[in-house]
This record gives C-alpha cells, structure tokens and sequence, in this order.
C-alpha cells in the first residue's frame, strides 16, 4: 500500500508578499500529494488586523482551491517564533515544516528535528542565492 509521503505540511508566514508567493507553490504541492496545509503566524505583539485578515483569505482561498487548509496565528508569543512553530508542528505531525528565508528562524526550526525543514528561497528575490553561484565562484579563482 502506498501512502502519501507528506500529509501534513506546516508553513510559518509573516504574510508578506514574498511568503505570498511561496503560499502559491504550497499550494500546488498540496495538490499534488493531497497534503493538508497548517499556516502559523507568530506574533509577539498583537498582529496587525490587516495581516491577519489577509491570511484568513488566503486560507479560505486555499480551500476554495480544494486544499484542507487552516490558520494557526499565536498572539503574544513571548521569546522567539521556533518554539511556537516547533510546538504546532509537533501537535498535528507535520511531515514538512516551511520557513521562507528567516535565517534567525531556520537554525532553532533544524535543531528541534521534528520533520525536515525546508527554506524557501523567494525566486523573484535578485539579491539570494547569487553570491554562491557559479559566475562569482569563477571571478573569485
């Protein structure tokens, strides 16, 4: 019998744009596997009502688009954003967690090793992943 590898994917957002356009991947992802869609907020402080409304249909989207999505915003989360998300991911078991380039995210988020992590690189970004490439490796020699 096979079963889906991932069933459950944890995303944290900031809802940004750029957290918009991997949002937009995810969702093809969770089409493909028929995995259900966990979206996190973490705010320290109590996020903005814009934010939250913007991701409260972004998630009605996603279900409209035939994926089982919810929303997971944590108000007043004291410390940083990890262990929250850590938390979540561990409370619905996330086959994957998705994190969209906070660096000061990604290490707590690898060190819990609930699920393997992956850190989406926003492709419309000019400024990631360029200095590493092959051009400035070859005008570094």
């Amino acid at each position: 019998m096979n079963r889906p590898l991932l069933t459950t994917i944890v995303w944290a957002t900031d809802g940004s744009a750029t957290a918009g356009r991997c949002r937009r991947e995810l969702a093809e992802l969770c089409r493909h596997d028929g995995a259900s869609l966990r979206i996190v907020h973490v705010a320290s402080q109590r996020p903005g009502e814009t934010v939250v409304a913007e991701l409260k249909a972004q998630t009605r989207m996603l279900r409209d688009g035939g994926i089982n999505a919810s929303l997971h915003v944590i108000r007043g989360a004291v410390g940083p954003p990890g262990p929250h998300i850590v938390d979540v991911a561990r409370a619905v078991g996330a086959g994957l967690l998705v994190v969209s380039g906070a660096d000061d995210m990604v290490q707590p988020l690898l060190a819990a090793g609930v699920c393997p992590v992956l850190v989406w690189v926003d492709p419309e970004r000019s400024d990631v992943g360029r200095s590493a490439g092959p051009e400035s490796l070859a005008a570094a020699a």
